[in-house]
């Protein structure tokens, strides 16, 4: 079909995180459509991968043209450790890169500035920021030194949570690709697995695919715990002013991000430790 002589403007807005969606209804049938560029490489590679993602028809005036998925979200009851193993594992082996760095993993240098900047504004979290430094700045340190020694980097999907998993007829299908940029193969997988509940079932079929083993390591879910200071990032930035709030909303930005900053070490040491317990 020619997306091109689609009518956008009889498009149904959806519920959108990172970008606009919506639902086109035409005598040819429904389309997903979604803000967004051209087709690149990645995208073309993923599909003759084998990777289970919504059928791109196109793209017109920066609008994706998908196929509609008539599908359900991802339940507790829903088994799909194979399908996820085997999905991360062809995905992993379409870009590999030669180095990368930690974008998604909240390691930047600018917590010093935050901590002055929301000092000098009273915002209520600099008082936990300033008391949990040290401990969070050695945090950095950690998973900045993981990452450099992980390796087996690619350009990869970068959101594989249970969300952006749907249940069709056919099987699952891994949805919201707006993230995709480099990241550690082995620290995505390992993320994965665990934020589905089946870490040794998931690596198993990783592995199985032709993923690198996943070892029990108190370094094995660091991606989480970066992800955590990456969010808390950007909460601090929010109340800072990146964008506007009202005053109830700055309150519940505020008390969120100081309740973060004093959990930090209890969240590290749980993962720690359940990265240890990885497989069993």
């Amino acid at each position: 079909m020619n997306v091109d002589e689609l009518d956008l403007g009889r498009a149904v807005p959806l519920g959108f995180r990172s970008a606009r969606t919506w639902r086109l209804d035409t005598p040819d049938g429904r389309f997903f459509l979604k803000e967004g560029g051209a087709l690149t490489t990645f995208d073309r590679e993923v599909e003759k991968a084998g990777v289970d993602v919504p059928r791109l028809l196109g793209t017109t005036r920066s609008v994706r043209v998908y196929e509609w998925i008539d599908g359900r979200d991802l339940t507790a009851d829903d088994d799909v450790s194979e399908w996820l193993g085997t999905t991360l594992a062809r995905l992993h082996a379409i870009a590999p890169l030669e180095r990368a760095e930690p974008e998604v993993y909240g390691v930047h240098d600018r917590w010093e500035e935050l901590l002055a900047e929301g000092s000098r504004r009273g915002r209520r979290w600099a008082g936990p920021l300033r008391a949990g430094l040290p401990a969070l700045l050695a945090t950095v340190e950690w998973i900045s030194g993981v990452f450099a020694a992980s390796g087996r980097y690619v350009t990869t999907h970068r959101d594989v949570e249970p969300w952006n998993v749907m249940i069709t007829p056919t099987g699952p299908v891994l949805i919201d690709w707006d993230a995709v940029g480099p990241d550690s193969a082995p620290l995505e997988a390992a993320h994965a697995a665990y934020a589905f509940g089946a870490p040794r079932r998931v690596a198993d079929a990783y592995e199985a695919a032709g993923g690198v083993p996943l070892r029990a390591s108190p370094d094995l879910l660091v991606r989480r715990i970066g992800l955590r200071l990456s969010r808390l990032t950007e909460r601090l930035e929010m109340s800072l002013g990146t964008e506007p709030l009202r005053a109830e909303e700055l309150e519940s930005v505020e008390r969120r991000a100081g309740e973060q900053i004093e959990s930090i070490p209890s969240f590290v040491a749980e993962l720690r430790e359940q990265g240890m317990r990885f497989r069993r």
